[in-house]
């Protein structure tokens, strides 16, 4: 008998997200880079596991527009994404396909990242 529950998210980083298969669901935190109001991409980035290489990941939210905070949309402002991998653009950057969204409001990076190291070895 098939379960009718939505299937869980795979905690990651943005660098991470290339390493999943198109569809798989995903949940990771980023930073906005820019939002292209006209095609409802958001970019953000998050420069993790190295300060030197950035990750970019390209956030279609055209089903969230109704319910999104447009303050959500400022550059610099920190999210959480929740979404489906889409086939990626290029290597360091991946396309999701967004199905909710908020703000991580001040989060401690570090701990996060710290969460994220940890997720990794176990």
């Amino acid at each position: 008998m098939a379960s009718s529950s939505p299937l869980p998210s795979h905690l990651c980083s943005i660098s991470q997200l290339s390493t999943h298969r198109p569809s798989d669901k995903v949940r990771f935190l980023g930073c906005v880079n820019q939002y292209h109001e006209s095609t409802a991409l958001l970019s953000l980035f998050h420069n993790f596991p190295s300060p030197q290489d950035r990750h970019i990941a390209q956030v279609d939210i055209s089903q969230l527009l109704d319910t999104i905070d447009h303050q959500n949309l400022q550059v610099g402002a920190w999210l959480n994404i929740i979404g489906y991998v889409g086939p990626s653009p290029s290597r360091n950057r991946t396309k999701i396909q967004a199905i909710m969204l908020w703000s991580a409001g001040a989060v401690n990076l570090q701990q996060y990242e710290t969460a994220l190291v940890s997720r990794q070895t176990t």
